[in-house]
C-alpha cells in the first residue's frame, strides 16, 4: 500500500471517529471566527486533529487513556510536526469536558506563550 493511500485511509477513519471533545473544539473555533482545517495530512506521516491555518498551530485533542500510555510517541510526533513548520498544542479531553473548549484552548495557548490569539 502506498503512503498516500494509507494517509487517505487514516484521514477518512479519523473523521468517522471524531471525539465529542474534538467536535466541541471545532464548534468553539467556528464561534470565535478562527479559520481551521480538520484531519489533514502532515508530511505524509501523520494526521492532525485541527490546524489553526492563520497561525500554523496544530491543536491535538488528547484522550487520557491512550495519550498517558504513549507520551514518548507524542513527543516523537510533535518533533516531526515541528520540523514540518507547525507548532503543536495538546489539550486533554478532560480539560475540554470540564472547563469547556474555549477555556481549555486559552489555557493551552497561554502555556506556550500564544495567548494573544484569543
Amino acid at each position: 500500500m502506498s503512503r498516500a493511500y494509507s494517509i487517505a485511509i487514516v484521514i477518512a477513519t479519523s473523521k468517522r471517529q471524531e471525539s465529542k471533545e474534538e467536535r466541541s473544539m471545532q464548534a468553539c473555533l467556528r464561534g470565535l471566527g478562527i479559520h481551521f482545517k480538520t484531519h489533514f495530512p502532515i508530511g505524509g506521516k501523520y494526521v492532525g486533529d485541527v490546524l489553526l491555518t492563520a497561525y500554523n498551530i496544530i491543536v491535538e485533542c488528547d484522550g487520557e487513556y491512550w495519550h498517558e500510555r504513549k507520551a514518548t510517541k507524542d513527543d516523537e510526533r510533535d518533533l516531526f510536526i515541528a520540523a514540518q513548520g507547525y507548532r503543536v498544542i495538546r489539550i486533554r479531553n478532560k480539560a475540554i469536558h470540564d472547563g469547556g473548549p474555549k477555556k481549555a484552548l486559552r489555557a493551552a495557548l497561554h502555556r506556550v506563550g500564544l495567548q494573544h490569539i484569543l
